[in-house]
């Protein structure tokens, strides 16, 4: 099956394609959502979060797919919760012969503009994906702010689209190092950067920052969104704190900031742990991807043809509607 970048190809080029492969997995939830009740083909779904106020389109979109997959455990039970039916898990995993320590990491700092005396605290993202907030950037923001009136401080802002909250922090004093790259790979470069991933989400899939952060080396201090209860364990592979809990932010960066012999643990457990449990060549190979699929063809088998003509109907409307939408911008163009 090919791989497709959703953005860049046509919803209902996407549902053609899916049919004519047999088949369609989306891992961009948003395209599922507009697309699964369109689509006369297995489809599985993978949904990594979901916020507050979005339980009846997940339950809908449950139905409508063949097959759900969750990249955490948490999120595997309260998406079976929510739905009554089976959650596949797809575990979350980054390549550790990529993601590794890079050597000369001061010289590295002093380069890119941080000096000797600056805990280098980052923060990865895409500002278009923090809808509601989730990712917790007012929290980040006073936990960096409090933690700059103790201690010279510097942000890696890791990301497309922070430029506002980078200027609030350069309001107020901040030293910040801002980094945007092509693709999550590129990203390496920016943890070569950091002392310590601070990670404030309120909700999250994985992140799988926490992940790549972990086998580079970086200690990470985190809320326990989606996966991090997992692979954190509390003062052996990196810190937890209480998620909006500015104080327990700010108490685990000084217990870092202050403990060498933490640090190091958490530097070398971390990312042994990453490369034992989580590096691509052991996770990858753990899942069943045959018995996904097997599921959802037998499930799609089992839909009425009343079902499959209304989607065929729907796929026609989408499609006639997309094309008249791509006429209009043509001439206004």
């Amino acid at each position: 099956m090919e791989v497709v970048l959703s953005e860049k190809v046509s919803l209902t080029e996407c549902c053609r394609r899916g049919v004519a492969s047999g088949g369609i997995h989306w891992l961009d939830r948003r395209r599922g959502v507009r697309a699964a009740s369109a689509t006369s083909c297995p489809q599985i779904v993978t949904i990594y979060h979901h916020l507050a106020g979005e339980e009846e389109e997940i339950s809908r979109l449950a139905k409508e797919a063949d097959v759900l997959t969750a990249g955490s455990v948490l999120w595997q039970e309260r998406l079976q919760r929510l739905t009554g039916q089976p959650v596949w898990l797809t575990p979350q995993s980054v390549d550790t012969e990529w993601f590794q320590p890079e050597p000369g990491k001061k010289a590295k700092q002093r380069e890119a503009g941080i000096p000797v005396e600056n805990l280098a605290v980052g923060f990865v993202g895409k500002a278009g994906a923090n809808v509601a907030d989730r990712k917790g950037t007012d929290i980040f923001f006073q936990v960096v702010m409090a933690l700059a009136g103790q201690r010279p401080t510097a942000v890696v802002l890791t990301g497309t689209g922070w430029e506002a909250l980078a200027g609030r922090l350069r309001a107020c004093g901040i030293n910040v190092v801002q980094r945007s790259y092509d693709n999550c790979n590129a990203t390496r470069e920016a943890y070569g950067l950091m002392d310590v991933l601070l990670v404030t989400a309120r909700e999250e899939g994985g992140p799988a920052t926490v992940l790549e952060a972990m086998a580079c080396g970086v200690p990470v201090v985190a809320s326990p969104v989606g996966h991090v209860s997992e692979v954190i364990r509390e003062g052996e592979t990196g810190l937890l704190a209480e998620s909006g809990n500015v104080s327990a932010y700010l108490t685990a960066l000084e217990r870092l900031d202050r403990g060498r012999e933490l640090r190091e643990r958490l530097q070398s457990a971390g990312r042994d742990l990453v490369v034992k449990e989580r590096d691509d060549r052991v996770v990858v190979p753990q899942i069943d991807f045959a018995g996904i699929w097997q599921t959802a063809r037998e499930r799609f088998a089992q839909r009425s043809g009343s079902e499959l003509r209304k989607r065929q109907q729907r796929w026609r409307w989408l499609n006639w509607r997309q094309t008249l939408a791509g006429l209009v911008r043509g001439r206004t163009g």
